[in-house]
């Protein structure tokens, strides 16, 4: 090595322009050595990961076979995790795959193994043998200790592996700050470590069973308490908890393995075995991970199942049960489910054990939740004010403060602005006391919601500004992108559309890279609604990828409205000669008829107009009331005739001045080429002027 480096700094003296490029798991001497010289080669995203397993089977022509060939996107994330999307390792077992893509991803500790047993000693081509040449560089007595983290997946924390090793934490820096000098790791956020794949595996080699065993169980100690440390911070330090909560996913499915094993070993643990199930499942309810999630879901069931009496296990059990219910958008029966929970807890009362006063309202927290979902907002309302009582007589800050957002939405959806902002910014005050940043910023959104509404455009920029700053800090990527794609409709609104596109695209663009497809299909949607004025073959495009995605999502709501816009380009435009066709696919006039009642309802439990025609249909009221009937009636028909005039406005026109003229027939209101909500502030017109 050092006769390498004496000819390469003979290179480069003989000639400047000499450039050389170097690959090294430790860092170079000078003059090759400096922050400015060096590039940090980490381990790959997802994406890039299954790209490169990819290319290398095409390049060799290796194919899986037809019964295991992956055919689901998670099937391959589960084989590029298997390693960390380490490359050398994706290259490597990518030769594998041709056995099967499930096969690989299990027996992917045995297949590094049988690597380095087919080709002892090659650099290149073993993991082993480069994890080997690694380790003989520690010190001999730090090469013995290193032998505790055989019992980690994929990496570890610093603490946890500290108490793994029986060593204090600063002692720990140490060996992985020289895990890392030697390449057999990578520092990650909050102290945690990623690991060359093959080394857990390999420091298995030679180990005890029993002792191997030992290891195994402060392993599973310290990870639960990692755990039940994450549940209690996801309230105060998202961003900790979701970038932890992803680091540690290796080693929590790990887990959730040796869990199942000690239920059927140990039956008697069930109770802390279902909980600690449930903190893993609400830690990954919202991450996208749906294999994990499984598991826990699946562990915490085996878990009740066999818990012989009510508790607070049990309790949760069904409460999670519920949630995943409402995940899945199955309203009525998480209803059915939350009334029978609400009864079992009120039979087994406040002081059934210890916290089953706080289930009980919980319980009817639950219910409040689920009746605002399936659109029962007045009803949700009241019960929401109850609970919110209920948590403060329980000195529960959180929940009371968490009622006092859901009565703002649930006044929110009734039109009741005013009233809503009032609860929004105390609830903002609630939250922020108790340093809760992530529901600061959901409370602020609202309330930046809420501004838009009441056109206080200039305050509503500025809310979700603020949101977009806590969502960076939060490293939420799918808030980031909601946040960019509000401020897009508030440019849009006050008519500044270039500042509008830049929002809409960085929406997309982050959508895009975070791999969200419903929120690429939204950005599409708005970027069409932006163009569809004035530049209608580009909207028309933005639409139809918009509806491309929301068929494979199988969102046929959106994918419906999407389709009938672009009917709607294509009629001002005189080329929509598959309006037929396009119209006979799109099946929404239950929906449109449902929206349009809900907006009516609202409007007659005394909400505010929200829209345009809303306004104008308050103002027509007036003018009626005041004798001016005739006169508005004159004004509108020559608004309906300029050229300028919105074609919202063009479309209700007729039907208003029927109204005015004096025709109460509801058929009007059943026009498709009204929107909704104006359709229902036609109706709301005529039974003001009836009244």
């Amino acid at each position: 090595m050092d006769e390498l480096l004496d000819l390469c700094r003979k290179l480069t003296a003989a000639a400047p322009d000499c450039r050389l490029l170097f690959t090294s798991r430790e860092l170079l001497p000078s003059p090759f050595s400096g922050a400015k010289n060096t590039v940090e080669l980490g381990r790959l995203d997802r994406p890039e990961a299954v790209k490169l397993v990819e290319q290398v089977m095409a390049l060799h022509g290796w194919e899986p076979p037809v019964d295991d060939s992956a055919t689901t996107p998670e099937e391959i994330d589960e084989l590029v995790e298997t390693v960390n999307c380490h490359p050398r390792a994706l290259v490597l077992l990518a030769r594998e795959v041709v056995n099967g893509v499930r096969v690989t991803a299990e027996s992917a500790a045995e297949l590094m193994a049988r690597l380095e047993a087919a080709n002892p000693g090659d650099r290149e081509n073993s993991l082993y043998a480069s994890v080997e040449l690694s380790l003989r560089r520690l010190p001999p007595e730090m090469r013995e200790q290193v032998k505790g983290l055989a019992v980690f997946r994929g990496g570890g924390n610093i603490v946890a592996m500290a108490d793994v090793l029986g060593i204090e934490t600063d002692e720990m820096k140490i060996i992985a700050a020289m895990l890392v000098k030697v390449g057999l790791a990578e520092e990650m956020e909050y102290s945690d470590f990623r690991f060359d794949p093959a080394l857990p595996a390999y420091l298995r080699l030679g180990q005890r069973p029993d002792r191997l065993g030992e290891l195994e169980t402060i392993w599973a100690k310290v990870t639960i308490q990692m755990v039940d440390f994450l549940h209690r911070q996801r309230f105060i330090r998202c961003d900790l908890t979701r970038s932890l909560t992803l680091l540690e996913l290796p080693n929590l499915n790990a887990l959730l393995e040796w869990l199942e094993r000690q239920l059927t070993t140990a039956p008697s643990e069930a109770e802390a075995i279902s909980h600690f199930a449930g903190s893993v499942e609400t830690l990954l309810a919202c991450l996208n991970r749906p294999q994990v999630l499984a598991r826990a879901v699946k562990l915490r069931e085996q878990a009740a199942s066999v818990i012989p009496e009510w508790s607070k296990a049990l309790f949760e059990h069904e409460n999670l049960m519920i949630d995943r219910l409402l995940d899945q958008g199955q309203f009525q029966a998480a209803y059915e489910k939350a009334q029978a929970l609400l009864k079992k807890a009120q039979d087994a009362g406040p002081t059934a054990y210890d916290g089953a006063d706080f289930d009980l309202a919980s319980a009817h927290f639950l219910i409040a939740r689920i009746l605002r979902l399936g659109g029962q907002t007045a009803a949700a309302l009241d019960l929401f004010f109850q609970n919110q009582l209920s948590f403060e007589a329980l000195g529960e800050e959180h929940m009371a403060a968490a009622t006092l957002a859901e009565q703002a939405d649930c006044l929110c959806d009734l039109g009741r602005l005013e009233e809503a902002s009032v609860l929004y910014e105390e609830s903002i005050r609630r939250a922020e006391k108790l340093k809760h940043f992530r529901e600061v910023a959901a409370s602020k959104f609202q309330l930046a919601t809420l501004r838009c509404l009441q056109k206080r455009y200039t305050d509503a920029l500025t809310g979700y500004q603020e949101c977009l700053t806590i969502f960076v800090k939060l490293n939420e990527s799918t808030s980031v992108a909601t946040a960019w794609h509000q401020i897009g409709i508030v440019h849009q609104e006050v008519g500044k559309h270039e500042e509008a596109e830049t929002a809409y695209r960085r929406s997309l663009e982050i959508s895009t890279q975070t791999n969200n497809p419903a929120g690429q299909a939204r950005g599409l949607g708005q970027l069409g609604n932006l163009y569809c004025l004035h530049r209608p073959e580009e909207a028309i495009a933005f639409y139809k990828k918009a509806v491309e995605i929301y068929a494979r999502l199988g969102d046929t709501h959106h994918e419906d409205i999407t389709k009938r816009n672009i009917a709607k380009v294509q009629l001002r435009l005189k080329t929509h000669q598959d309006f037929p066709e396009i119209m006979r696919a799109i099946d929404w006039i239950a929906g449109w008829r449902q929206a349009r009642d809900v907006h009516l309802d609202r409007r007659r439990q005394g909400g505010e107009a929200q829209t345009s025609l809303g306004e104008l249909a308050d103002q027509l009221a007036d003018a009626v009331r005041q004798g001016k009937a005739e006169q508005i009636v004159k004004e509108l028909n020559e608004i309906a005739k300029r050229k300028d005039t919105p074609d919202w406005l063009k479309a209700a026109a007729p039907q208003f001045l029927a109204v005015l003229n004096g025709s109460r027939d509801p058929a009007l209101a059943d026009d498709p080429a009204l929107d909704y909500d104006d359709a229902a502030e036609l109706l709301f017109l005529m039974e003001r002027l009836d009244g």
